[in-house]
Order: structure tokens, then C-alpha cells, then sequence
């Protein structure tokens, strides 16, 4: 559950959207297509002519996030009782990130 709705909407606000996320899971679609992009420098440039220079970050609707979560949520709960998400798996999980894999990676290719 997504703490700023438990926190800040009512009882039947949650509840409309619910209804809304069923009905998008239901029939596949997808209202929010539209994100805006903005780059962001990041520091320590030595020039901000080149691309390399600047952070890509999508704004997208909020309500379109909570979407996400939830789907993310379900898909990852879902692959756990399956028991098919890889051990060696690093990337998309909580705890884990792809710095992890590279270093086991790096490891082994010195051994």
C-alpha cells in the first residue's frame, strides 16, 4: 500500500481508485502514456555541451506511479511463490543492485 494514499485520502477515494486500477489491469489499459522528461546537470562537469553531462528524469502522473507499485508489487509477490526469480538475480530486487553483480563478476574473472 502507497503510505500518502492510507495517509491523506478517504475511505472512498481509496476506493475509487482501486476500482480504477482493477478496471486498467482488467482491460489493459493504460491511461497515463504521457511523461515528461527534464536533464538534470550532474556535478563536477568539466563541460555541459556534451549529453553525457546531464541525468535523464521522467515526470510522470502520480497517480500512473501508484499503478506501478501495485503492479510491481503483485508481479514480484507472484514470482516469490513461484520461486522463479534466479539467486544470482541482483538487479530489480530490494537489497540487492547490479554494483553487487559486477563485483561478483570482477571477482571471479581474477580467480
Amino acid at each position: 500500500r502507497h503510505y500518502f494514499i492510507q495517509s491523506n485520502l478517504s475511505i472512498n477515494s481509496c476506493k475509487f481508485l482501486a476500482l480504477l486500477f482493477n478496471s486498467c489491469m482488467r482491460s489493459g489499459v493504460w491511461p497515463w502514456t504521457t511523461s515528461h522528461i527534464t536533464f538534470i546537470k550532474k556535478s563536477n562537469k568539466k563541460s555541459y555541451l556534451s549529453p553525457g553531462s546531464y541525468r535523464p528524469i521522467t515526470i510522470s502522473p502520480y497517480i500512473g506511479k501508484i499503478l506501478e507499485r501495485i503492479i510491481e508489487s503483485r508481479l514480484r509477490t507472484h514470482c516469490k511463490l513461484l520461486d522463479i526469480i534466479d539467486d544470482a538475480q541482483e538487479g530489480f530486487l530490494p537489497g540487492k543492485n547490479t554494483s553487487r553483480y559486477l563485483f561478483k563478476m570482477l571477482s571471479s574473472l581474477h580467480e
